[in-house]
């Protein structure tokens, strides 16, 4: 129950109020010692909500911002002994790691806080969602998103882990993005298909051919799958609008291709027959013979003699009993008829 309600204040605290009052403005103005918290943590988007609260112990954000202050007044102080023409140069260098620098402290908050990072980032797709739902009934407004979307779905991807098969912020952002590519109607093709834009997808496409080469190199079939598409890269190389940059990428990915290929193909030998003699084909002709009645066919030949000797054997002392029952009988009779008389 009290995580419950924990959870309730957390939500209240994050829908606060965008816009301050008037007498809020009115005290903004006068000064005071009290710092400024970030409430909602939502610093990704337009909407703030900041209360005072008093602070006597600053945090680590405060240090890193104190960092590139000094940082910024010792480059200021050095830029100032140059040329005119150098310090509008450092000046783009220096915005340029500015923007690089907003961006760590934000991932490093996201870490220190994942469960306020993930409430702001799932409380803005919504929030954009239903805005892209009402922005795209009406066809006379381009509803695609704007670069700031495309910057924070970019900042929440490297935040975030994107190979989770479920997750609380990445999720919704996938889905949105998908919602983006099939909802969105392309009014004028040469608004999106521009050659820059067809150039980032060639230079992302040969790229991505290229890991693949990599990692099909160990494949026996490697020459049969990817020989056929070497032949393709060159005929786009060949032509005129394409950049020179772009062509020679195709052109050295073509030409890893075949090397890997002929590297393949040195290590295969020819077929060649089994060497050995011909063999005649067996015949399984049946082998008819005549066949006798009481004639044993047996291939041992001493066997058969000795079966043979063994039954005259038997049969003759079978003949001799019969006749010594014979004998008996007869002699038997001849008594009885001698007693009789």
């Amino acid at each position: 129950m009290i995580v419950k309600l924990l959870k309730e204040e957390r939500q209240k605290r994050m829908l606060a109020p965008e816009d301050a009052s008037d007498e809020d403005n009115d005290d903004s103005d006068k000064p005071s010692t009290k710092g400024l918290r970030s409430i909602s943590g939502d610093t990704l988007v337009d909407s703030f909500s900041l209360e005072e609260e008093p602070r006597t112990k600053k945090g680590w954000v405060d240090e890193i911002l104190e960092r590139r202050n000094e940082n910024n007044s010792g480059s200021e102080a050095d830029d100032s002994f140059g040329d005119s023409e150098t310090a509008e140069d450092d000046s783009d260098e220096e915005g340029s790691d500015e923007d690089g620098d907003e961006v760590k402290p934000l991932m490093e908050m996201s870490v220190e806080i994942p469960y306020v990072a993930a409430i702001c980032a799932r409380q803005w797709i919504l929030r954009t969602r239903t805005q892209f739902c009402e922005i795209i009934k009406d066809p006379e407004i381009s509803s695609w998103p704007s670069s700031k979307t495309l910057f924070l779905l970019r900042l929440w991807s490297m935040i975030f882990p994107c190979f989770d098969f479920r997750h609380v912020v990445m999720t919704p952002a996938i889905l949105l993005m998908c919602e983006y590519l099939m909802r969105c109607p392309i009014v004028c093709m040469d608004t999106y298909i521009t050659p820059r834009s067809m150039a980032s997808v060639l230079l992302t496409m040969i790229e991505t051919l290229h890991g693949y080469v990599n990692i099909y190199e160990g494949f026996s079939s490697f020459p049969e799958m990817f020989l056929p598409i070497s032949m393709l890269l060159l005929e786009v190389a060949q032509q005129e609008n394409l950049p020179h940059v772009l062509q020679d990428k195709f052109k050295n990915v073509a030409q890893l291709i075949k090397t890997k290929a002929s590297a393949y193909h040195k290590l295969r030998r020819p077929l060649l027959m089994r060497k050995q003699k011909p063999m005649a084909i067996k015949m399984l002709n049946p082998n008819f013979e005549n066949f006798v009645k009481g004639r044993d066919y047996d291939a041992d030949r001493e066997w058969v003699e000795k079966r043979k000797l063994q039954k005259q054997v038997k049969h003759e002392a079978k003949g001799a009993a019969c006749e010594l029952r014979k004998d008996t009988f007869f002699s038997l009779e001849v008594k009885e008829k001698e007693r009789t008389l």
